[in-house]
């Protein structure tokens, strides 16, 4: 294919974020690490980001015919390139929402991300739309996600997969018409974006009535029996709604978390109802003003 030039990149697969890698952003990025004890306005930003990979290059090789590696890039027919910067996967993910990133999550399901490294390409999410598919084993993955963190040059586009999937080989495949290029995992990569995705979030409390204004705890607890992972949720109803949680859950164990928040202001009204929403499932409880 002579329109083909590729250009080693060096890159490393890091460590899931959560649940065996559990951490999507967003989703997700993309690091899990835990943020302060203290609630965070869903307007701040999500501390999921996606990663800038160092790049190398050498002689080029078009003549080569074979399958890529990730980190290897393919140059476009318009003068840009892109590459598979990296992978990995997450129960959630964060995405573009009004005002600010959504948590995305689905029960039975869990999102393998693809990380690109692109020159030249303006509507990113329309290309790999359009253009790229993910598959694992044999089945064939698409219309994916774009998490909050993408960038101009990195972006991640996260691909929903059922839990009960076992990957055993994948590949990200790249099709234009003018180009077609796959990128193959190897062992490494394939032990990165398995993992085991079950948890419920059996109970969640309030206190049944609060003054306008005044702080108050909500209460909830996540059994997971799955992977290691990062629980991302959002708390609505509160003074400063909404506020983004992210909280470490070990595998095989359950965990029960406190969160501060402040009522809002009566405004007449006799009680106020507090979501926990994480993506899969919400709950809502109703708070009556003191």
């Amino acid at each position: 294919m002579d329109r083909r030039k590729f250009i080693a990149l060096l890159s490393s697969s890091i460590p899931l974020s959560m649940a065996g890698c559990m951490s999507g952003d967003d989703g997700g990025d993309s690091g899990s690490t835990e943020p302060p004890a203290t609630d965070v306005p869903a307007t701040d930003e999500p501390t999921e980001t996606a990663p800038e990979p160092t790049t190398t290059t050498t002689t080029t090789t078009p003549e080569d015919d074979g399958p890529l590696s990730v980190g290897e890039s393919v140059e476009l027919p318009d003068g840009g390139t892109i590459s598979v910067a990296r992978m990995d996967s997450s129960a959630f993910v964060l995405t573009q929402g009004d005002g600010g990133a959504d948590v995305q999550a689905e029960n039975g399901a869990y999102y393998v991300r693809v990380t690109f490294n692109a020159q030249g390409i303006s509507d990113y999410e329309s290309f790999v739309s359009e253009n790229v598919g993910l598959t694992i084993n044999d089945a064939k993955y698409g219309d994916p996600v774009i998490t909050y963190a993408s960038g101009f040059s990195t972006f991640t586009a996260a691909y929903l997969v059922p839990n009960d999937v076992t990957p055993y080989t994948g590949r990200v495949s790249l099709e234009t018409g003018d180009v077609s290029a796959a990128w193959e995992f190897d062992a490494g990569v394939i032990e990165v974006i398995t993992q085991n995705v079950t948890y419920t979030v059996p109970s969640v409390s309030v206190p049944e009535s609060v003054a306008a204004g005044n702080s108050f705890d909500v209460e909830f607890t996540v059994e997971n029996g799955g992977s290691p992972m990062t629980f991302l949720a959002q708390v609505f109803g509160t003074k400063k709604a909404p506020l983004r949680l992210r909280k470490d859950v070990p595998g095989q164990d359950a965990k029960t978390f406190t969160v501060s928040a402040q009522a809002p202001s009566a405004d007449g009204a006799d009680e106020f109802d507090v979501t926990l929403d994480w993506g899969a499932d919400a709950t809502t409880k109703t708070i009556a003003f003191e």
